[in-house]
């Protein structure tokens, strides 16, 4: 029976990230020789799994859940690994895998390297620190939040009954400044029977139909057609 011993892994919460990873991984180690990865997660056959580790990968990324089943089944062995990368370990601690990350890192040997990356270090990532890590350097990232001058708002004061065909006016006519919904605010010179055509995305039309159709706006204020929005 083969058996998959990575030299790196990347534990990460969910599936989403780890094919984050994954394909970040596989772009920039695309001109390294004999690199390979693996990610092994939810959703795949095993066999298929099975498949993938026997290629012995350099690479391995993995959710707790996934990698405690192929351990217990004797399937990776992590005693031969040289870097563990816990990937938002915030976030794996607010799911309650405190428990599987810390007998996947008794798994693994005492002079591996390990990198931790969180959002925010404190209680219990703190704590995790200080069991997980020796003598660690710490990196901050500090966010510089800058105030967007091309950003206009508007405050719509409305009923709950308009809510639906303000929004559904919205999407629509997203490239106008304003939203006529009354026929009272019509321009004199437009006919009563003759609505504003605005030129909008397709995808934009998609969407304000579905939306009309869900909540069975039949008001006249909004009226969506396949080839043009219309909004009085």
């Amino acid at each position: 029976m083969p058996v998959a011993r990575p030299r790196l892994f990347v534990l990460t919460p969910t599936r989403e990230p780890a094919m984050q990873v994954s394909t970040a991984v596989t772009t920039y180690g695309e001109h390294l020789r004999r690199l390979r990865t693996v990610s092994i997660l939810g959703g795949v056959a095993y066999a298929q799994q099975l498949m993938l580790l026997a290629k012995n990968p350099e690479i391995l990324v993995d959710t707790p859940g996934r990698l405690l089943d192929h351990l217990e089944r004797g399937r990776i062995d992590l005693s031969e690994l040289n870097m563990l990368v816990l990937d938002e370990a915030d976030r794996m601690l607010d799911m309650g895998f405190i428990d599987d990350i810390e007998t996947i890192v008794a798994a693994t040997p005492t002079t591996r390297q390990t990198l931790l990356f969180s959002a925010t270090i404190d209680g219990k990532i703190s704590s995790l620190t200080g069991r997980l890590l020796k003598n660690p350097e710490r990196i901050e990232i500090v966010q510089k939040l800058e105030a967007k001058s091309n950003i206009a708002q508007t405050v719509h004061y409305v009923d709950d009954r308009a809510i639906i065909r303000i929004v559904c006016s919205t999407i629509c006519c997203a490239t106008t400044t304003s939203i006529r919904r009354s026929s009272s605010r019509r321009p004199r010179a437009m006919p009563t029977s003759s609505p504003t055509v605005w030129p909008t995305p397709v995808s934009n039309r998609l969407r304000c139909m579905a939306i009309c159709r869900k909540a069975r706006v039949t008001a006249p204020s909004v009226r969506c057609a396949s080839v043009a929005c219309a909004c009085w």
